[in-house]
């Protein structure tokens, strides 16, 4: 149990700091990235596999943003490939 409470906490912060570069990167730009709860949200939703809709082809928007592409990349890299190994690893 006590592997679990510092996953969840490691978790925390992570997602913290990234929903803190978000609003403030992109909160003007995207619907998704205006607040902390409809960030949270899609940061969570992105970590289940889905992906935010940006027009009539889902996730095009994300490519065509370097800064949001660089974002999303190291979001799912960091949150699914290394959280998930922790908590699989435990």
């Amino acid at each position: 149990m006590d592997d679990l409470w510092h996953f969840v906490i490691l978790l925390a912060i992570i997602l913290a700091g990234f929903i803190a570069l978000g609003v403030s990167l992109f909160g003007s730009e995207r619907s998704e990235f205006q607040n902390v709860s409809t960030l949270f949200e899609t940061l969570w939703d992105m970590l289940l596999g889905s992906m935010a809709q940006s027009g009539p082809i889902p996730s095009s928007y994300w490519s065509f943003d370097p800064l949001m592409l660089i974002y999303i990349l190291l979001y799912n890299f960091l949150c699914f490939m290394f959280m998930l190994n922790f908590i699989i690893a435990m």
